[in-house]
């Protein structure tokens, strides 16, 4: 139980983390606008 306890709390702070990088409007319009080039650079993006 006790490795399941530290596994949790390893992955919480992980994630906690993560989010705040999120919380940083410049990096998640940079994130969002890195998205979307990714999706055309095929060149069409399509809406399912």
């Amino acid at each position: 139980m006790s490795t399941f306890k530290s596994w949790f709390s390893s992955a919480k702070t992980g994630l906690s983390e993560q989010v705040k990088k999120f919380q940083n409007k410049d990096f998640l319009d940079a994130v969002v606008a890195g998205c979307a080039i990714v999706a055309a650079a095929d060149g069409s993006i399509r809406l399912r």
